[in-house]
């Protein structure tokens, strides 16, 4: 008994739009493979399974949006967040006004 393909024509997975299927060389491990049009407009070709299971939702796309978003302080701003960074002599100079020497 073989699979049948289900037709994934213009269903949305995510940021993705299934919109063919391509047709590559039969491998009994691989699944059938879709091309699809992502929201921002890039296409890309990917795993029917990886569409269902949720493993693929966008072109790379999603991701670089949360990457952003997460480097963004408090969205007002598009720089990302950046601690001010102290040198190691100074630190090095703090540390013994802290912890003073045993003194022998």
């Amino acid at each position: 008994m073989g699979r049948h393909a289900i037709d994934l024509t213009d269903q949305t997975f995510g940021r993705l739009t299934a919109k063919e299927r391509v047709r590559c060389k039969p491998s009994p491990k691989d699944g059938a493979r879709w091309r699809c049009v992502c929201r921002c407009g890039n296409e890309i070709v990917t795993k029917a399974g990886h569409l269902r299971s949720g493993t693929t939702r966008s072109c790379g796309c999603l991701r670089r949006d949360r990457l952003k978003a997460a480097n963004t302080k408090h969205g007002h701003t598009r720089l990302p967040v950046v601690e001010p960074v102290r040198p190691r002599y100074r630190l090095l100079r703090e540390s013994k006004r802290t912890h003073p020497s045993p003194g022998l």
